[in-house]
This record gives structure tokens, sequence and C-alpha cells, in this order.
């Protein structure tokens, strides 16, 4: 929350604050307060899915398998627009939610292009197949 990055939890660094964490959002909850993953010092958070959702650049690692799949809870579209202040608050939230996702789609499919063009030698960067499963596209 202090600096506006992710944090990414695994191992024993998910706890039941961390999980609280997961799911604050700021507009219904205040932070909850947990060790940050990699300093350690107490820090507060709030749900990660304003900067990373998810945080798929762990995922790139090149000891993890190429496949990724994602299943959004968000949908990307809406046909219907919203018109109360909860109807407009709720499509801001998955706006803002699937931005992150957007931009790392973007990401993926740019290295993509550079590998098949020849732009990057083969293995320089991760060839991601992806999978979205979504109820709206």
């Amino acid at each position: 929350m202090r600096n506006g990055k992710i944090g990414v939890f695994s191992g024993q660094n998910i706890t039941p604050d961390a999980i609280l964490a997961s799911g604050c959002l700021p507009t219904a909850f205040q932070a909850v307060e947990a060790p940050d993953p990699l300093t350690g010092k107490v820090e507060a958070w709030w749900d990660g899915g304003y900067s990373g959702n998810p945080a798929l650049f762990p995922l790139y690692d090149k000891g993890l398998p190429d496949d990724l799949i994602i299943v959004a809870i968000n949908p990307l579209y809406r046909d219907a627009v919203p018109t109360t202040p909860l109807e407009i608050q709720n499509r801001i939230n998955e706006i803002s939610f699937n931005a992150p996702l957007l931009r790392d789609l973007r990401a993926i499919a740019f290295v993509k292009r550079l590998l098949a063009q020849g732009a990057l030698a083969p293995g320089s960067m991760k060839d991601v197949a992806l999978h979205l499963i979504a109820d709206d596209v």
C-alpha cells in the first residue's frame, strides 16, 4: 500500500493475514498488516488486483511449465452501462483489476512476436502458451 509495488506471497509467507490482504478492497476495508515477503518488515497491504491481477511475472521462470492457464473472474466486457453509484464503482473495480492482466497479455504477445520474427534469440525469453478461461469473451 505504501509504495504501490506488487508483493507476491508464496510458501510459508502465505499466512491468514496475507490471504486477508489479497481480498482487501481499499474502498471497503482498512489495509491488512503482514510481513513483506522480501524484507520481512511489517507492511500494510490492499488487494493486489490494482497492480497485478494475477501477478504473472513469477510464472515466467524458465524452470516452470510454458503453459499458463488464467481463469478470469472479472468480466472484460459488460454490455449494460452502469447507472447507479454502486454499479459504476463495481465496473471501475472490474476495469482497474483487469488493467494489469491486459498489460501482461500485451507484453506476452509482444515477446511472442519478437521470438517468431527472430528478433530475440530462442531461449532468451520464455515463449509462454497462454490459455484464458472466461465467460464473457
